[in-house]
């Protein structure tokens, strides 16, 4: 049976970016995205946040704290045994491409949910 792991995420950025370089000079963008899960449990509306770290192999151009972004890519799984042998992991995107969506305004604000176009 054939794997396949694809991702699309929209949310926004919780922080700025931080980039750095391999030695060779290939920018790693790393940010992290909140998404956030609108459930009805009775008659109430309840809002369960979600949070998820996100790295490209490039630079992204306007990512900045608090933008709409849609990110396609994959997960991916880190593992690492701690110094009292414990294994520990963490899940995370590996995207490939990454859109800012809904860009911060003069303001510096960013349009609601009601205002992304999909």
């Amino acid at each position: 049976m054939p794997n396949y792991n694809q991702l699309i995420l929209i949310g926004h950025a919780t922080k700025d970016p931080e980039i750095r370089y391999t030695p060779t000079g290939t920018p790693i963008t790393s940010f992290s995205v909140a998404w956030n899960r609108n459930y009805k449990q009775g008659e109430e509306w309840q809002k369960e946040a979600h949070f998820f770290d996100v790295v490209i192999f490039r630079e992204v151009k306007d990512l900045v704290k608090g933008v709409a972004v849609l990110v396609e890519g994959r997960l991916s799984q880190d593992r690492w045994k701690t110094d009292d042998g414990q294994m520990r992991s963490k899940v995370k995107v590996v995207a490939n491409k990454v859109y800012v969506i809904g860009k911060k305004d003069a303001a510096g604000t960013t349009p609601d949910d009601s205002d992304v176009p999909f």
